[in-house]
């Protein structure tokens, strides 16, 4: 007969086993390719649920040098080399997501910009980033009167050149827009939008030459909405439905992280992440956004040993050419459950995957990329490419 202590050991050890269980894999809607990463990033130093999202920055004139910046959901923003190894970090705070935008002029500032929803202060946190030695520099903090900011995405007008700060609130899907302005030399912001999608809400990604917000509210679907606060205005705030988690749609909830890559000739694509499913689907950046198919990431070999990805929130990508296996471009995803190598182990801490963009190119068989377009000396959006009716949940 077992004793009391022996029964207690075992239930401790199958509960520990189950935290470091993989997650079985929820096939997704439709067939999906199978890429894998070529870089992993270090571990987070905390367990459990950490990394959340990433933004990549390009270096101007070394894109083997760029960067990509992820938050630590339980402690700050850390910066890690396209080799994977960290860079520096700060730890500012439970920070959820951030994006960033190059060449800034604001004011009296002129520089990189990253922003990044801030839980323990409710606030949108401003820096300034210098790539060459990978350090952000406090610039200012927006109070967004949310009981918890969740997730953020960056919107640089093409028709005014300003820029602005998108964020969601965590359990009511509200979302706040702010206009990023000079006060003196320092930066300041002014709130010139509020709406709400619906229900819970993290991802959201800007198109900026077009002036479309893409929103995922979690358990419902993908939504384009006008990012110029004007144009919302005129239109009351309506948006296009792209995709669903019901019915006929491409979806498994919870749909998350949201990307958007321009391909050099103008067009490319929207990139969400299917949670429930363990995979990532694809649109087109251009209205009506058709779906062309969805991937997932599996691991390497076993010389490489970089395992594969589940349960992904935030997601970037670039089609920049950063040299090496990201000559055509970037994706960056999130790892909810990270593991040594290929083989079934302990449970990691968790870290991002980079994967080329090549290789979900030729996994979804889309267009080799073009020559870029001569450059249009216009800056108006096209108004087809703008969400131009509403259509119920």
């Amino acid at each position: 007969m077992l004793n009391r202590n022996t029964v207690f050991v075992m239930l401790t050890a199958a509960v520990v086993a189950s935290c470091d269980a993989k997650p079985e894999r929820v096939p997704s809607k439709d067939p999906a390719a199978t890429v894998t990463p070529a870089v992993e990033t270090a571990v987070m130093p905390d367990a459990d649920d950490a990394a959340d999202d990433p933004a990549i920055w390009v270096h101007p004139t070394n894109p083997a040098q760029s960067l990509v910046i992820g938050t630590n959901k339980q402690r700050g923003l850390v910066v890690y080399r396209l080799d994977g190894s960290e860079a520096s970090k700060r730890d500012d705070g439970r920070m959820n997501n951030v994006d960033l935008r190059q060449n800034v002029k604001i004011g009296a500032f002129a520089g990189d910009l990253v922003a990044s929803t801030n839980r323990d202060k409710k606030s949108i946190d401003v820096y300034g980033f210098d790539g060459a030695s990978a350090l952000l520099s406090p610039l200012l903090s927006i109070p967004t009167g949310f009981n918890d900011p969740y997730g953020l995405c960056l919107y640089r007008s093409a028709k005014s050149g300003d820029l602005y700060v998108i964020a969601n609130n965590s359990d009511d899907g509200m979302v706040g827009q702010w206009r990023m302005t000079a006060n003196g030399t320092a930066l300041d912001a002014e709130q010139v939008r509020n709406f709400s999608v619906g229900s819970q809400a993290e991802g959201c990604a800007v198109d900026d030459e077009n002036g479309v917000l893409f929103i995922a509210e979690e358990d419902v679907g993908l939504y384009a909405y006008w990012a110029e606060p004007a144009g919302a205005a005129e239109n009351n705030n309506a948006r296009i439905v792209i995709d669903s988690t019901t019915g006929t749609g491409h979806l498994t909830m919870d749909a998350e992280g949201v990307a958007v890559l321009k391909t050099p000739d103008g067009g490319g694509y929207v990139i969400v992440s299917s949670q429930g499913s363990n995979s990532y689907n694809v649109y087109d950046r251009a209205s009506p956004h058709a779906f062309r198919g969805a991937f997932q990431i599996g691991p390497t070999a076993e010389q490489a040993g970089i395992d594969g990805v589940e349960e992904t929130d935030g997601i970037d990508a670039t089609s920049a050419s950063l040299g090496g296996a990201f000559s055509e471009g970037l994706f960056v995803a999130q790892d909810g459950f990270n593991y040594d190598g290929i083989q079934e182990g302990p449970r990691k801490h968790q870290n991002f995957k980079l994967v080329p963009w090549s290789q979900i190119r030729t996994a979804l068989k889309l267009p080799e990329p073009a020559q870029a377009a001569p450059v249009e000396t216009a800056v108006e959006p096209a108004a087809e490419a703008a969400p131009t009716e509403a259509k119920p949940n």
